[in-house]
């Protein structure tokens, strides 16, 4: 069996879901505590009022008594026919307490908002391999996506611990086959949809770029990973910045400045450019916006996430 899924063709054994091993956690936080429907680690959404810790061999979810708390992921659009058939899988190191279960959700709708459609659902969580299958019922046909949770429906604070997830096409498993990841294409799986810069490699967040004498606004330009809509730019607070101007002829500094204004103009899928307000300069430069030096962690967040 072989399913049309967004812009190309996926097999029997090929994982829908996008960094299903929790190994990519570009937001860099040990632990989650954020509102429902906000994306945690890579890909990972949380539901409800769950805290997600990001441990060395997957997430801990603590559900806080919180009825229905967990996480989940939405895949891309899919074209989805009656009689499609897909199996999502979860790997536990230890027994999930008692309420803890695994859902399966194909919904319509632009975005993958729509009401829920196809509820399937496995309780009686076991340690080790579980799996869920289910199939399209009549009369499905068109765009839809595949909503998938790991949730605790009673309201005793309890934790699971999640290892692995896959969802794939067919009515089979393969998760307990499948090889180790390559980590470089798992991330650039990742930062099709979102892709946070500047945080902990470099000082330099932009290009450089000429600056003519007497400008009053630089204009610089970011590049990224191709995502999958134009994406939302958002930037930390101006102060965690500064633009450092070069000569263009020998490279020394010139001057660096703190921006007293910081605004994202034009986006695309592959480069948005940010501007602001610079001192008067009396010779053309060369500059680039960079981390400040007091400040350890500004950001850049590239957004092309499903909500």
């Amino acid at each position: 069996m072989v399913n049309t899924i967004g812009s190309g063709i996926w097999a029997p054994g090929t994982d829908m879901f996008v960094n299903g091993g929790f190994w990519v956690n570009q937001r860099a936080q040990a632990s989650y505590r954020v509102p429902h429907n906000t994306y945690t680690v890579d890909r990972w959404k949380s539901n409800l009022d769950a805290q997600i810790d990001v441990v060395s061999d997957g997430i801990k979810v603590h559900s806080l008594g919180i009825a229905y708390s967990g996480v989940w992921q939405i895949t891309d659009a899919l074209f989805l026919r009656a009689g499609d058939t897909f199996t999502f899988s979860a790997i536990f190191p230890e027994a999930p307490p008692p309420g803890w279960y695994i859902d399966a959700q194909a919904v319509r709708g632009s975005d993958g908002t729509g009401a829920g459609g196809n509820n399937t659902i496995g309780h009686d969580l076991q340690q080790g391999l579980n799996t869920l299958s289910f199939t399209m019922p009549t009369g499905t046909y068109g765009v839809h996506y595949i909503r998938c949770f790991i949730c605790n429906c009673s309201t005793e604070d309890t934790v699971a611990h999640l290892h692995r997830a896959k969802l794939e096409p067919g009515p089979i498993s393969t998760l307990m086959y499948d090889a180790p990841p390559d980590m470089a294409v798992e991330e650039a799986r990742c930062k099709r949809y979102f892709e946070r810069l500047g945080n902990w490699n470099s000082s330099q967040l932009t290009d450089y770029e000429y600056i003519q004498e007497g400008s009053a606004q630089g204009v610089f330009t970011i590049n990224y990973s191709t995502k999958r809509v134009i994406p939302t730019v958002k930037l930390s607070s101006a102060d965690q910045y500064r633009i450092i101007f070069r000569n263009p002829v020998n490279g020394s500094v010139v001057s660096a400045e703190t921006p007293t204004d910081i605004a994202v103009n034009d986006v695309m899928k592959t480069i948005a450019t940010i501007s602001t307000a610079i001192p008067n300069i009396s010779a053309t430069v060369l500059g680039m916006l960079q981390r400040n030096d007091g400040s350890t962690s500004p950001w850049i967040d590239i957004d092309a996430e499903i909500y």
